[in-house]
């Protein structure tokens, strides 16, 4: 798969950004972005490793439930529009005439990119909340107790340009640094089911 970095770095998340927009109004209580579980977002994902900058456009990026279906876009290596769909326990990524199943997401990724990366935590923080199935590390919050910075699976997790939506308060921008890898996903419009 000769232009799985590409599609890694699409994953990673859909996260992107480059203007700061001051934090908003806290979720109104008793709302967690916890209880949002399906959604609609594009975005903006850029990857950085070492002195290499690529970037890669999520045309859309829909989740029900523990079900995703990511359609990428760039002119980057060729890439051209892939699209990255599964679950939990099963992954298929198509690229053109070119189709590859796994039954674990991070598999297929490490696989095509020599790379673990925690592809299950990511639908929890486009939602601005740590991944409940490993503790983070190194927590700082806002002054009304949501995440902003910490470490899980690895990766240093920076929440950014929060917006409100629907009553919760989503970031606009997510950083993860992980080693000499960089990946910031630029978040361009969400729609909540």
């Amino acid at each position: 798969m000769k232009h799985a970095p590409v599609i890694l770095v699409c994953l990673m998340l859909m996260l992107q950004g480059c203007a700061t927009q001051p934090d908003r109004a806290p979720t109104e209580p008793g709302r967690s972005a916890e209880a949002i579980s399906n959604w609609i977002l594009t975005g903006k994902l850029g990857v950085t490793r070492g002195k290499r900058r690529d970037f890669v456009a999520i045309n859309r990026w829909n989740q029900e439930g523990n079900r995703y279906d990511i359609q990428l876009s760039s002119t980057l290596f060729g890439l051209g529009a892939a699209r990255l769909s599964g679950s939990h326990d099963r992954v298929i990524l198509e690229q053109g005439d070119e189709r590859y199943v796994a039954n674990n997401p991070e598999a297929l990724i490490e696989d095509a990119l020599g790379l673990a990366l925690p592809l299950q935590a990511l639908q929890w923080w486009v939602r601005g909340l740590p991944a409940p199935e490993q503790p983070a590390i190194r927590i700082r919050t806002s002054d009304d107790g949501q995440a902003r910075l910490f470490t899980q699976h690895g990766w240093q997790v920076k929440l950014s340009r929060f917006q409100r939506h629907h009553g919760f308060e989503l970031p606009g921008r997510i950083d993860l640094q992980r080693e000499n890898l960089h990946i910031r996903l630029v978040i361009t419009s969400w729609h909540l089911n």
